[in-house]
């Protein structure tokens, strides 16, 4: 996260926002348990790293991994797509096509692995959506609608997710056209 928030903004928004990060209650209430969420955020989060180094198949990998360690990752393959065509546009490059078949490659090996053990290629994506929806979101919020992380933000869960609102303000405030590399 901080290199990422360095790449974007300077490197005191990125001390700044590792730090909010860092001590933000979900690593708290999960760093001793072996859920997947946090390694699947770090593969995600070096995705988005990086996509921001101009390394896209890399960055492929790195979701896919983030995917199939928490299939809820994969949703995101549309804003990167997305930020790979504007860049592909801006940049006369084309790398969307390797970013995409990457991603495809990590996970069909999975995918095939499903199709030959139950005859569905999605079958442990339907069962883990279905799980999702059974637990209204989230087993981490024991049955609490998704609705609960506003809430939570808003209640102040941690005082230091009050400067992200300041942060934010100042952001939309000054905010000066700055590169996304």
């Amino acid at each position: 996260l901080f290199l990422i928030g360095k790449k974007i903004f300077t490197e005191q928004t990125a001390l700044i926002a590792a730090t909010i990060f860092a001590f933000s209650p979900i690593f708290f209430s999960l760093g001793f348990h072996t859920y997947t969420e946090i390694p699947a955020l770090f593969l995600l989060l070096l995705s988005v790293h990086f996509l921001f180094r101009q390394r896209p198949i890399l960055s492929s990998i790195f979701l896919g991994l983030s995917t199939l360690t928490r299939f809820p990752m994969g949703i995101f393959a549309l804003p990167l797509t997305i930020y790979l065509a504007f860049d592909s546009l801006k940049n006369k490059r084309a790398p969307i096509l390797f970013f995409l078949a990457t991603f495809t490659a990590t996970l069909l090996p999975y995918i095939l692995l499903n199709l030959f053990i139950s005859g569905d290629p999605l079958a442990t994506f339907r069962a883990g959506a279905t799980a999702i929806n059974d637990v209204l979101g989230c087993n981490v919020l024991r049955a609490k609608p998704w609705t609960a992380y506003l809430d939570w933000l808003l209640r102040s869960e941690h005082p230091l997710h009050l400067f992200a609102l300041l942060g934010i303000a100042h952001l939309t405030l000054t905010r000066k056209k700055t590169p996304a590399h």
